[in-house]
């Protein structure tokens, strides 16, 4: 999980280290405005924890990893005053992470004990200091995100089913343009969507399926 996460940065660093192989006007140095609208695209890799527990009566399956591909596209707007840089983004991925676990000592997790996210969505706030024409920033906000924890034969265990969950999401990167209109970023975000639902276990009461997870993404912006 860590070298595919890795793998992302070095090809998010390629990508802004190498602004020859995009064939594209290049600019001189601090030449670059921030300022204005830009639509873009990224891909990357979602790698979590989660575990299965009861809200009453503590009982939990051990924690297990989660994890896969993310991509999706994102809108945003730049003001800049001097060096600093202000934005609003919104950006919607479809996901598959997922991860499952068996049986441990208080719970009993038959066809393994499961959770996924299908996909997900941002509204962050960026904040950067322009040095030439790369953009350090820290971004965060609200996060919006649907999952669920399952077992493959038991139907009643997942509860409600697929849920929609409102959380918060923080993380930092950084941009580098390489024209008046294209710019390439490398960013990772932590994702906080609460939990899922399960079945209430009666005594113990009702289950919950943690959804939280960490992307490490890509992205190509288009400026207007």
């Amino acid at each position: 999980m860590k070298y595919l996460a890795a793998a992302v940065f070095g090809l998010g660093l390629s990508i802004l280290a190498g602004p020859a192989a995009i064939a594209v006007d290049d600019l001189p140095p601090g030449a670059f405005d921030w300022s204005g609208a830009y639509v873009g695209v990224q891909a990357g890799y979602g790698f979590g924890t989660s575990k299965h527990y009861t809200v009453d009566i503590p009982a939990a399956t051990d924690s297990f990893g989660t994890s896969g591909i993310v991509g999706g596209a994102n809108i945003g707007f730049n003001t800049q005053i001097q060096n600093i840089v202000l934005g609003l983004e919104a950006d919607a991925s479809l996901a598959g992470i997922n991860g499952v676990t068996g049986n441990s000592s208080s719970w009993s997790c038959i066809d393994g004990c499961r959770t996924s996210i299908n996909w997900f969505g941002t509204a962050r706030a960026r904040v950067g200091y322009a040095i030439g024409d790369t953009l350090p920033f820290l971004t965060g906000g609200l996060a919006v995100g649907n999952g669920r924890g399952y077992i493959n034969s038991d139907s009643s265990y997942e509860g409600p089913g697929r849920q929609t969950k409102v959380g918060w999401v923080v993380g930092a990167g950084i941009e580098h343009a390489f024209s008046q209109k294209m710019s390439a970023k490398v960013e990772v975000l932590h994702v906080d969507l609460g939990h899922a639902d399960l079945e209430d276990f009666g005594a113990y009461g009702v289950g919950r399926a943690d959804l939280n997870f960490n992307v490490a993404q890509v992205g190509l912006e288009w400026h207007f």
